[in-house]
């Protein structure tokens, strides 16, 4: 049920509140340490090199600089949310996407925590100094602590998922266990066909009905 506080246009078209810019924006600033991570690869390839040869030094060096292994974890997470971001449509929905979900605000509050936590502790372990980028990455976590635990708006985001999310995923997955059994014991190609149009949660039967499908279609073929 849509609340009275929020007009149509903050809804998407699945009858849930649409995920803002912002929230999008935030969860990959979390995630940042991923992609500075993947700058000396890039730095690999020469067409980018190229491309960028003359700021190159400077971002590698930063990149070796503030990428650690405890700041990639706490980017974790966020890559949680993230990944049921991507999620958050009508369809077969797993438990561990929907609890990702409804604690997203917690898990990007963890995040950002996380983050501090580190460039603190290694200030005070005298790994790191402070600096002007150090500031700005603290006192952009901080806003974002404010934003998120003030916003109500991204409160109700979170709490709302597409109505698929209530299936039964027992039921369906032993719906599925069912139809796959059929399915090779039949041993025809529309009865694979049949079990791979239907929800599945099993990627390794998914992948023998495709491959056992394939057989069947390519004999069928040769036989006429």
């Amino acid at each position: 049920m849509k609340s009275k506080k929020y007009d149509l246009g903050y809804y998407n078209e699945y009858g849930v509140l649409r995920i803002p810019a912002i929230l999008v924006y935030i969860n990959l600033y979390l995630l940042k340490y991923y992609f500075l991570a993947l700058i000396p690869a890039l730095a690999l390839m020469p067409k980018i090199k190229q491309a960028l040869d003359s700021i190159m030094p400077v971002v590698t060096g930063f990149a070796h600089t503030h990428v650690t292994i405890p700041l990639l974890l706490s980017c974790v997470p966020a890559l949680l949310v993230m990944i049921a971001m991507i999620k958050r449509v009508p369809g077969v929905v797993s438990p561990k996407i929907l609890w990702m979900w409804q604690n997203g605000l917690w898990l990007l509050l963890a995040s950002v925590i996380l983050e501090l936590g580190f460039i603190i502790g290694y200030i005070l372990m005298g790994i790191r100094t402070i600096n002007g980028a150090i500031l700005l990455i603290a006192y952009l976590d901080l806003l974002i602590i404010f934003y998120l635990s003030k916003s109500q708006w991204v409160r109700d985001i979170f709490a709302e998922f597409p109505k698929n999310e209530i299936e039964n995923w027992e039921e369906i997955r032993k719906r599925e266990e069912l139809a796959w059994e059929q399915a090779k014991q039949l041993d025809t190609e529309q009865a694979y066909q049949d079990y791979l149009d239907a929800p599945i949660t099993n990627k390794k039967h998914a992948y023998e009905a495709r491959q056992r499908r394939n057989e069947l279609s390519l004999h069928l073929r040769n036989d006429r």
